[in-house]
């Protein structure tokens, strides 16, 4: 079968004309968007109700002039309110120091890095506290508030000699209970747990000791931890040779062999019922308490 050769669009347009016909027209997409948007769009403005939207505009921008200029304004006040604060206002007038027995005023604000004259807000009170503790040894802790216009109080809570450790010169060096360093006497204050047995790797006033072997000073932490949770009163001594032996001393006279570290609270919960069972008998008994944690407990008598 033939193919039929197609005509060219100018001799297709020729035989239109000459039927009295007028060619197809052609429509491209955009040209009906365009042609549909013409159709849909408003009937021109008025004079008047252009000037509306001008004078509306107008407005709408005065309005945020104005708006940005005010908020301008406002951060320039806050900016300036809080030169003057840092700079001008709330020098430090005056500073009180309360709680000590141990230290007078003069001694602690001769250490406290604070001093009359500095900005309130910029004082550094965490510094100046932590200052205070390692310089003066028996200030257990520092609080220092401020207090408007210009004055700064510093409270004070003095430490106590809660541990001892005797040194091979049989002087005694006298520790709070975290371990931190007061000073070395030639007598222990009756009021301070022994520490037996403790090799100390180094002693600095004002510093926390270190032992010489980190198990027995992990041990000797939660120890000293659990005496101080449960108020353990009556406890004279304690020891720690490692993780598996570990004791405490009792009124000077029974000894609490724990063994490790673990169930303390309820060792010594034991302990203490146990030492209160004896004393009835006989108030000066001596001896040694195993204690497992459990329901069992063995005493040995001296």
């Amino acid at each position: 079968m033939k193919q039929r050769t197609p005509e060219p669009p100018e001799q297709r347009r020729s035989a239109y004309l000459d039927n009295g016909l007028a060619p197809p027209k052609l429509y491209r997409r955009e040209q009906q968007q365009a042609a549909s948007r013409q159709q849909r769009q408003a009937p021109p403005m008025t004079r008047q109700e252009r000037r509306k939207k001008q004078n509306k505009r107008r407005r709408l921008k005065r309005s945020v002039r104005r708006a940005l200029a005010v908020i301008g304004l406002v951060l320039l006040a806050v900016a300036i309110v809080a030169v003057l604060c840092l700079t001008v206002f709330f020098k430090i007038e005056n500073i009180t120091v309360t709680g000590s027995k141990v230290y007078d005023t003069e001694k602690v604000l001769s250490v406290c890095t604070i001093e009359t004259g500095e900005n309130l807000f910029l004082a550094d009170t965490d510094k100046a506290a932590q200052q205070l503790q390692q310089a003066l040894p028996y200030v257990y802790s520092a609080k220092i508030k401020r207090k408007l216009p210009g004055t700064v109080q510093i409270q004070v809570t003095d430490a106590a000699p809660a541990y001892a450790v005797k040194n091979k010169d049989k002087t005694y060096t006298l520790m709070d209970d975290r371990f931190k360093v007061l000073e070395v006497v030639q007598k222990k204050p009756k009021e301070s747990i022994l520490i037996q047995k403790a090799n100390l790797k180094s002693a600095k006033v004002g510093q926390t000791a270190q032992f010489a072997n980190k198990n027995v000073a992990a041990c000797l932490t939660q120890l000293a931890q659990a005496i101080r949770d449960y108020q353990f009163t009556e406890a004279t001594a304690i020891c720690s040779e490692g993780l598996n032996s570990n004791s405490i001393v009792y009124d000077g006279r029974i000894v609490f062999k724990l063994g490790t570290c673990e169930k303390l609270e309820k060792k010594i919960h034991q302990g203490l019922a146990a030492c209160a069972q004896l004393d009835q008998d006989n108030p000066s008994v001596k001896g040694t308490l195993r204690l497992t944690g459990e329901k069992q407990y063995y005493f040995t008598e001296d």
